[in-house]
């Protein structure tokens, strides 16, 4: 094994499949998994890093496969949380090679967080804007409503990481647009590259 390698169990996503769409009839970019597999990553030198990374911050790294796995550039190969996407051509002219020798550089993981959770009153019958506290540790945001207000049916404006969606009961969500009944704690699935559920709670003043 080379210097600097290391094995690990990885999953080979792509092409994109398109089938999907979000709540707006808009494309959504879904990896299906191809193939999974144990790979060997190595970086690649680095000569002249500092420089590099001021004008390239994704991680280039060498990826080994198996000689029968079927990849292309444009894929992506998922290690853990890291999502590497192949942008350098299989070396493999007529297949009598052991392994296939990718170039790839890391992209960066789509977070699955909600960054900020209000209630406007200009959606909802509450006379203000009420802004949740973020608890992002335990995913938790906590909202407080003034006395008598219905919660039934409330319209929730939020901010997610870019690029994640949410969905409640599978239900996709438009921020500012799809009410919810939060007289009970409702369940967010936020997903990024990863799938987090996430509580928001909403309580009535006295």
């Amino acid at each position: 094994m080379p210097p600097g390698s290391r094995r690990f169990k990885a999953k080979i996503l792509g092409p994109p499949d398109y089938t999907e769409t979000d709540v707006q009839g808009q494309p959504m970019d879904n990896w299906p998994l191809v193939d999974e597999r144990w790979v060997n990553v190595r970086d690649l030198a680095r000569s002249r890093l500092y420089q590099a990374q001021q004008v390239h911050p994704e991680t280039r790294a060498e990826v080994d496969m198996a000689y029968n796995t079927t990849v292309k550039e444009g894929m992506r190969i998922q290690i853990g949380d890291r999502i590497l996407e192949i942008i350098g051509h299989p070396a493999d002219p007529d297949g009598r090679r052991r392994d296939l020798v990718c170039t790839c550089r890391e992209i960066k993981e789509i977070e699955a967080e909600i960054l900020k959770y209000i209630f406007k009153a200009d959606d909802n019958p509450l006379g203000e804007d009420v802004e949740g506290t973020i608890d992002a540790q335990n995913k938790k945001v906590s909202l407080t409503v003034p006395a008598g207000a219905d919660v039934t049916s409330l319209v929730a404006t939020y901010e997610l990481s870019t690029g994640a969606t949410a969905k409640v009961d599978d239900e996709s969500q438009v921020s500012g647009e799809t009410e919810n009944d939060f007289t009970e704690p409702v369940i967010y699935t936020i997903t990024g590259h990863g799938i987090k559920e996430w509580t928001v709670e909403v309580e009535v003043a006295e």
